[in-house]
């Protein structure tokens, strides 16, 4: 007896919640509910149109990718704050408040479960009639961006379902892309000195290069600035962008970079993790210096960075740039170490520090990280996990970047980090 109803030209998402609410209620009931060119009760009304407003439901106070489920008079309406065709919502993505209600709707009503991508991994039981209480639902997620890390579309599209998606903070190591080689060809005093020597440019672009860069040089923050401000105005829809080292050390040795390394032991942090030093105030010099002038073009962009390796722990009481977002990503913790309790109360004090330090802060999860998916089924470490999310949560961490974990040996991990994204 039902049907769909978006109202005339639905943003993106709309369209692709009503496909997916026809699909699922076919493979459960067999009904095959119509999309209707016009509102007539008894149907599901999706997005906001003027069915949604007749009836007083609107995405009104709303955050992106929120959504609102009602059902009245034996109608149902699932609505959020949905980004029309072209545009993207605060942080640089399609807000999709829409979509992710009619997946929730459908795990509440019909009880459909998304255990792993693919077809083999949907669970859609068979009903002949679909039966659920009246709902009342707002729902809004606990991190604006959330994401585990994808090797196909197979893997987004069910990421998708499960809630991941939001703000695109740019977090990669990107020292091999700023500023450009040529630059650096040409300043050869912006590279780290090491062992006496700069470290050289390959002679041309394609060969692979990790650089380190003499990060107090006033010359390189400004190249690598401008280079920043240059992509922000080539992508003029995008908020973030990553300003993080490559990856390992060999830090600049010159006399004003070395200034800034801290030697263990540290009275706050021991030996720093087992690296018997922090580079942390020299790193977060270079943040704030880059910010400044990045700030003073892009006010309302910003600059990300890693905490990480041999600069995870703060150095005092540390703040950065209002422009600067931060995500952690404690090396040391990575691969189920955290069952320590002295891992765990790190972690703690990790997050306190700089959830107070920055204005956005995320985490990069890999505490769950096996490199060897061989042997056994790994169970998903729930300890961890309640952990992890308890702790990022309570510190005001805004994004969650996790690793997932081979399919064939730990697919419950990555469907319960996914649900706990939301």
């Amino acid at each position: 007896a039902y049907s769909i109803y978006t109202g005339p030209d639905p943003a993106p998402c709309v369209a692709m919640a009503a496909a997916e609410l026809q699909r699922v209620v076919r493979i459960a009931s067999g009904a095959a509910i119509p999309l209707a060119d016009t509102p007539k009760p008894p149907m599901i009304c999706l997005g906001e149109n003027d069915a949604a407003a007749a009836a007083r439901v609107t995405p009104e106070a709303l955050a992106d990718d929120a959504f609102r489920i009602l059902t009245r008079d034996g109608n149902v309406y699932i609505l959020g704050k949905d980004s029309r065709r072209g545009q993207v919502g605060w942080g640089g993505s399609e807000s999709r408040g829409t979509l992710y209600g009619a997946f929730a709707f459908l795990e509440r009503a019909v009880g459909v479960r998304w255990l792993m991508p693919g077809e083999d991994g949907e669970d859609i039981p068979r009903q002949a009639t679909i039966r659920f209480a009246p709902l009342t639902v707002v729902e809004t997620p606990s991190f604006e961006s959330r994401s585990l890390w994808a090797r196909d579309e197979p893997e987004r599209r069910w990421q998708l379902r499960l809630g991941c998606g939001g703000a695109r903070v740019q977090h990669g190591h990107t020292w091999d892309a700023f500023p450009a080689r040529s630059v650096l060809r040409a300043n050869p005093e912006y590279l780290a000195l090491r062992g006496g020597r700069r470290m050289a440019v390959p002679a041309d672009d394609t060969t692979p290069f990790q650089p380190k860069f003499c990060t107090t040089n006033p010359g390189l923050v400004q190249a690598f600035a401008d280079a920043l401000i240059a992509w922000l105005d080539q992508n003029p829809t995008q908020r973030f962008v990553s300003m993080s080292p490559s990856d390992g050390g060999g830090w600049c040795e010159c006399q004003e970079c070395s200034a800034y390394r801290v030697e263990a032991p540290s009275d706050s942090w021991g030996d720093f993790g087992g690296w018997g030093h922090s580079v942390t105030p020299l790193i977060l010099k270079f943040y704030n210096d880059v910010a400044r002038i990045v700030g003073a073009r892009h006010p309302d962009r910003y600059v990300c960075g890693y905490v990480y390796y041999d600069f995870t722990h703060p150095i005092g009481e540390v703040r950065v740039e209002p422009n600067v977002a931060l995500m952690l990503a404690p090396l040391q913790q990575y691969g189920l170490t955290r069952y320590k309790p002295e891992y765990r109360a790190e972690f703690e004090r990790l997050c306190e520090a700089w959830g107070r330090a920055s204005t956005f802060v995320g985490y990069y999860g890999a505490s769950t990280w096996m490199r060897v998916g061989i042997g056994a089924p790994l169970g998903p470490s729930l300890p961890l996990l309640k952990h992890t999310f308890r702790t990022i949560r309570q510190n005001g961490f805004r994004a969650v970047y996790y690793y997932s974990l081979p399919w064939d040996s730990c697919g419950v991990h990555n469907y319960l980090a996914a649900k706990l994204m939301w």
